[in-house]
Parts: structure tokens; C-alpha cells; sequence
């Protein structure tokens, strides 16, 4: 029993780690479908993600790589990702690190 909840324990954080990483190539191959389609759901993932001290840096580098995806339909999201920018270069989070 305990050897089966690792496995699904690691293989939950293998399919975090992929989704984090496959969101902005899925963005680059289709971007205004994408962009219609996905980009609120994707953002609000991938915001919740840097919130994971594991994910945190695959997250915003997704963030970047989605953003130079889908360009102008970034807008919107940009006061919250500036904000979540400059939350993670607080004195105080960089203190804590």
C-alpha cells in the first residue's frame, strides 16, 4: 500500500512538472487558438504554480515562454504578473530563501 501512494505521489508531481512545461509549446504550435481557448485556465494554473516552492521556478519561466507565445493576449494578465513578479523579488521573500 505504501509503495502504491508514493508512486502516485511521484507520479502526480512528474504530471505537475509536464503540464507546468508542455503549457507554453502547446501556446507556440496554436497561439490565437490557444489564446481563446486555454490562456485563462493556462495563466491561473501556472500562477498558482509559483506559488510551489518545486514549481516556482519552472512556473515563471512557463509564464515567460507563454507570453512571447500568445503576445498581445497576455495583456490582460499583465498588472497580476507583474505583481507576482515583484512579490517573489521582495526583500522580505528573498530573506526567506
Amino acid at each position: 500500500m505504501c509503495v502504491y501512494v508514493c508512486v502516485c505521489v511521484c507520479a502526480f508531481r512528474l504530471v505537475r512538472v509536464s503540464m507546468v512545461e508542455l503549457l507554453p509549446e502547446l501556446a507556440q504550435f496554436c497561439p490565437d487558438p490557444f489564446a481563446r481557448s486555454y490562456l485563462e485556465p493556462s495563466v491561473a494554473f501556472l500562477v498558482r504554480s509559483t506559488k510551489s516552492q518545486e514549481l516556482r521556478p519552472a512556473a515563471f519561466t512557463a509564464l515567460g515562454k507563454l507570453s512571447r507565445a500568445v503576445k498581445q493576449y497576455m495583456i490582460p494578465y499583465l498588472d497580476k504578473l507583474l505583481a507576482l513578479i515583484r512579490d517573489a523579488f521582495s526583500p522580505k521573500k528573498i530573506k526567506d530563501l
